[in-house]
């Protein structure tokens, strides 16, 4: 089941980002997304919205869009990783929004090739001037 977040979920969810995150961006050395922690969550928990994949009680995965249509994030705990719960998440956030943007590190193939096989586009590139690593913008349009 797909559904919004509750706040007290919060933890569970920034644990599956943080395991999740680290697992796909072994590029980027492991002290800068614990660096980023605060911040993620605060994206997460109240400037975007998002849902989260729900199964007999455990949190397997989420999602987080802003107002605006640009996706923060899709995350599946690396325990549930190949079971299509990505696609189920980036389904539903279809049926909700006309247009969807994101940005991801180029060298994160398996996330890039996800996207593409979702439907979304490559609109450009940019230098994150944090990691020093190249971002691929994406968009997804209905």
């Amino acid at each position: 089941m797909i559904r919004e977040l509750r706040k007290e979920e919060a933890n569970e969810i920034m644990r599956i980002w943080q395991e999740a995150t680290i697992k796909a961006h072994q590029f980027i050395r492991e002290s800068y997304w614990m660096e980023s922690c605060g911040v993620v969550r605060d994206y997460y928990t109240s400037d975007a919205k998002t849902f989260v994949y729900e199964d007999d009680g455990i949190i397997k995965g989420f999602i987080s869009i802003n107002n605006d249509g640009f996706l923060n994030g899709i995350f599946v705990d690396v325990k549930y990783q190949g079971e299509s719960l990505g696609k189920g998440l980036m389904n539903h956030a279809k049926k909700n929004y006309d247009e969807l943007r994101l940005k991801v590190y180029e060298e994160n193939l398996k996330a890039v090739g996800f996207y593409k096989r979702t439907g979304f586009k490559i609109e450009g590139k940019q230098l994150n001037e944090d990691t020093d690593k190249v971002e691929l913008i994406m968009k997804w349009v209905k």
